[in-house]
């Protein structure tokens, strides 16, 4: 049995910069601006030709890290598309990584690769063992939990990891809330939602 070397074990190869990426970046620094304002990129549709290749790529990296799984649709909305990795056996738990790391890398990966390949913008949704689903009950649950432990006004309490959807799920859960209200802090992989007694 082959050892399994995790998701980023097989691109210690990739590590050397194309004369082609180097081009490409001096080209894209000297094309950069002054201007404060950011310029939103525009989202494109789900194609077919996209899709399939999302779906093969997506199979080819599983392969590649040594895992079991296969790669299938669940759908397409807009510029969103929803992958799901099926078959994992005992490899699922690696696949979904730590609060669900390696899905989330898997997720930039795919769109880099997309824009890449296309130049096309999209957001690509991975699952895997509807670990999506059941990760949002757990964070909805220790945020109510939390929550109950804040008794007088001002009083506050930071939550754990998550990722920027899952932030937004905690903010939308109190948004109506009459008692506790939320904040961001942090940046990158540190920021955090914090929950304050009103």
């Amino acid at each position: 049995m082959s050892e399994k070397k995790g998701l980023f074990g097989f691109f210690k190869g990739w590590a050397a910069v194309s004369e082609e990426e180097k081009a490409q970046r001096e080209h894209a620094i000297s094309q950069k601006t002054d201007s404060p304002v950011a310029t939103k990129r525009p989202q494109s549709e789900i194609t077919t030709d996209i899709e399939l290749f999302c779906v093969s790529k997506l199979e080819e990296l599983i392969e590649k890290t040594g895992f079991s799984g296969k790669v299938r649709t669940i759908k397409k909305e807009g510029s969103r598309l929803y992958l799901d990795i099926f078959d994992t056996g005992e490899d699922v738990s690696r696949i979904i990584g730590k609060s669900g790391a390696t899905l989330e890398s898997l997720q930039v990966l795919l769109r880099h690769f997309v824009i890449r390949k296309f130049q096309e913008y999209i957001y690509v949704v991975i699952d895997a063992d509807d670990y999506r689903r059941r990760r949002v009950t757990t964070i909805k649950s220790n945020a109510i939990e939390a929550a109950k432990s804040l008794i007088e006004p001002g009083d506050s309490i930071k939550l754990g990891d998550m990722s920027s959807s899952e932030r937004s799920v905690i903010h939308m859960l109190f948004e109506e809330d009459d008692t506790i209200m939320t904040e961001s802090a942090g940046r990158g992989r540190s920021r955090r939602v914090i929950l304050i007694k009103k």
